[in-house]
């Protein structure tokens, strides 16, 4: 809790402008239907321009790609 409100976390809000980039990706794997949230993350991944995710849904990030075929990087150990 001390890294999250020490600035360890931010709320960030999507433009409506990402909103064909959002749509886009909830159709893009239709063997592994991504929900909302996990488009989201996404979304802002390539506006951030990171490849690093927390998260514990591990097997849908190892198949979710960024641009240019980049992969996340998940720093939560299996």
């Amino acid at each position: 809790m001390r890294w999250a409100v020490g600035g360890g976390i931010a709320v960030l809000e999507l433009g409506a402008e990402e909103g064909s980039a959002l749509f886009a990706l909830l159709e893009k794997y239709p063997d592994r239907p991504m929900d909302l949230a996990d488009a989201s993350l996404v979304v802002l991944a390539e506006r951030l321009g990171i490849n690093e995710i927390l998260t514990v849904e591990r097997s849908d990030f190892d198949v979710y790609q960024l641009s240019g075929n980049r992969r996340f990087v998940q720093v939560l150990e299996a």
